[in-house]
C-alpha cells in the first residue's frame, strides 16, 4: 500500500519525491528486526524461551526500530488518505471539454452596434448606463480600421478614445471589434463600393502576407498600451464573422483570412500579452441543425458556402494557432443547439492546434421578442413552439439559453445581441430594450442571471 501510496503521490507533487525516498530508507533496513519483533512480541512463550539458551531468545527490538515502524505506519495512513482524495477527485469531475484554467470567472456582457442610427455617438452613454445597470461587464462593439488608419501611416485614435473613456466612466470594459479594410487597401473596382470595407486588404490575397493589417495591428496595440484606459480593453476581436464572405471578406478564400488572423495576431503579441485576441465568432457545423434549417432556406447553396468557408478555417493551422480565445456566435440556435456548436468548436479547434484547450466566448446570442418572428416555422423548427408569445417567450430563451452555456466549464463569457432594438430588419425585435428605450421584461431575466 505504501509503494502504491507514494507513487500515486509522486504524480502529483515533485515534493512528495522526498517523503517516498524517506519511507523506503525506513522500510529498507527492517525486515529481519521486524520479523524478530513480532516473533518476540506474538509466537513465543515462556516455556520455550527457557528451554532455549539466552543468546537465542528474542531480544527487545531498539528504540530506533520501533521508531521506524511508527513513522512508517504514521506515513502509509498520510498517504493513503491523499491517495483516497486524489481518487475522489478523478472520479467525480467531468473530464469532457474542459478549459485549462483552473477557475472560471463568467462574465455577462452585451453587444452594441452605436453605428445604428437609432443609436449613434450621442446617444452612447444612455446606452452604456442601461448596459451597466443590468449588470453586464463587458461591451463588445467595434471602431473601424477604415475609421481609425484613413490614409496610410495616418492615425485618427480619437474616436477610440473617446469609446475607452465612455467604458472606463461607466465601469464597463470592452471586446473592441476590429473590421472595415480602408478603402485605400481594397481593390480599386471596389473602392466606390457602398461595401468596400467588406473587402479583404490587397496584400492578403494570391499568398500575401496582409502586412498592412499587421502594420495597423501593431500601432493599435501600441496606442492602447499609452492610453490612461488601457485597462479597460478585455480583449480584441480581427474581424466579424469572415466566413459571411458576401459582407465580410468578400471575394477573399479562407486560407487568405487564415493569413489575416495570423497577421492581426503576432503584431497584438510581439507589442503586449495583455490582451486575448478572439476569432470573430466562427463556430463549427452541427449537422443536426444544419439539417433542421435546411427546408426553410431559400439561399442553400450560400449557406453551404458559409459552412464551407468555417470549416476550412477549422482545418487550417494558421488560424487555429491565432485566437486566446474562441469566439462563437450561437445567435437563435436555443439552449441544445448552443451547447452542440460550442462542443463541436471546441472539438474541431482542439484536432487543428494540436490539442490546446481554448476558453469559449459565446459573443452572439440573441432572439426576436417579436411574435411575428417567433411564430416562423424556420424558427421553431430549431427552438421549438416553446419560445412564443413576445417579450415573454425571449425571456424564456435568454434565460435557457445562458443557463445552458452556464453549465459548460469551457464558457468564459456570454453576451447578448444587442442591448436597444436594431433599426433595420437584421436582428429585429432582438434587444433588452425597445426602440422607445422601454425595458422588456428580457432586460430583467439579464439582470438577474448577470448579477
Amino acid at each position: 500500500m505504501i509503494v502504491v501510496c507514494t507513487h500515486q503521490l509522486a504524480q502529483y507533487s515533485g515534493g512528495v519525491t522526498l517523503l517516498a525516498s524517506r519511507t523506503a530508507r525506513l522500510l529498507l533496513p527492517m525486515p529481519q528486526s521486524v520479523f524478530h519483533i513480532f516473533k518476540a512480541s506474538h509466537g513465543s512463550s515462556s516455556h520455550k524461551a527457557a528451554s532455549r539458551p539466552s543468546s537465542m531468545i528474542p531480544r527487545p527490538a531498539p528504540a530506533r526500530y520501533r521508531r521506524s515502524i511508527v513513522y512508517a505506519l504514521v506515513l502509509a495512513g498520510l498517504c493513503l488518505c491523499v491517495w483516497i482524495g486524489i481518487f475522489m477527485i478523478q472520479h467525480t469531475t467531468k473530464t469532457t471539454s474542459y478549459n485549462p484554467i483552473s477557475t472560471r470567472r463568467l462574465s455577462y456582457g452585451l453587444d452594441i452596434n452605436y453605428h445604428d442610427r437609432s443609436i449613434g455617438l450621442a446617444r452612447l452613454p444612455q446606452v452604456l448606463s442601461l448596459a451597466s445597470a443590468s449588470g453586464a461587464t463587458v461591451i463588445r462593439t467595434g471602431v473601424g480600421w477604415d475609421e481609425l488608419e484613413p490614409q496610410p501611416g495616418v492615425y485618427q485614435w480619437t474616436s477610440l478614445d473617446k469609446l475607452l473613456q465612455l467604458m472606463r466612466s461607466h465601469h464597463l470594459q470592452l471586446l473592441l471589434d476590429i473590421g472595415g479594410t480602408p478603402h485605400w487597401d481594397v481593390p480599386p473596382e471596389a473602392s466606390s463600393s457602398a461595401n468596400a470595407t467588406g473587402y479583404p486588404p490587397l496584400d492578403c490575397g494570391s499568398g500575401g502576407d496582409c502586412q498592412s493589417f499587421g502594420t495597423f495591428m501593431s500601432a493599435l496595440a501600441r496606442h492602447l498600451l499609452s492610453s490612461p484606459d488601457s485597462t479597460t480593453v478585455r480583449g480584441i476581436v480581427l474581424r466579424n464573422e469572415p466566413q459571411n464572405s458576401a459582407q465580410n471578406w468578400i471575394g477573399g478564400t479562407a486560407s487568405s483570412y487564415a493569413t489575416y488572423q495570423a497577421a492581426g495576431y503576432a503584431a497584438v503579441h510581439a507589442v503586449t500579452s495583455q490582451w486575448p485576441v478572439l476569432n470573430g465568432g466562427t463556430e463549427a457545423a452541427v449537422p443536426a441543425l444544419i439539417d433542421a434549417r435546411a427546408p426553410y432556406r431559400t439561399d442553400m447553396a450560400y449557406a453551404q458556402q458559409v459552412t464551407s468557408f468555417a470549416m476550412a478555417l477549422y482545418s487550417d493551422a494558421a488560424w487555429c494557432r491565432s485566437l486566446d480565445i474562441l469566439d462563437v456566435h450561437v445567435g437563435d440556435a436555443g439552449p441544445v443547439y448552443a451547447l452542440q456548436l460550442v462542443d463541436r468548436s471546441e472539438a474541431a479547434l482542439q484536432a487543428c492546434n494540436g490539442g490546446k484547450a481554448v476558453p469559449v466566448w459565446v459573443t452572439e446570442v440573441s432572439f426576436s421578442s417579436l411574435a411575428s418572428i417567433q411564430q416562423l416555422p424556420a424558427v421553431q423548427a430549431v427552438v421549438g413552439d416553446g419560445y412564443g408569445g413576445g417579450a415573454p417567450g425571449q425571456s424564456k430563451y435568454l434565460a435557457d439559453t445562458f443557463r445552458a452555456l452556464q453549465g459548460d466549464y469551457s464558457v468564459v463569457g456570454i453576451n447578448w445581441t444587442f442591448v436597444v432594438d436594431p433599426s433595420g430588419s437584421t436582428g429585429a425585435g432582438g434587444g433588452l430594450v425597445d426602440q422607445s428605450w422601454q425595458l422588456k421584461p428580457a432586460y430583467a431575466v439579464f439582470q438577474s442571471l448577470s448579477k
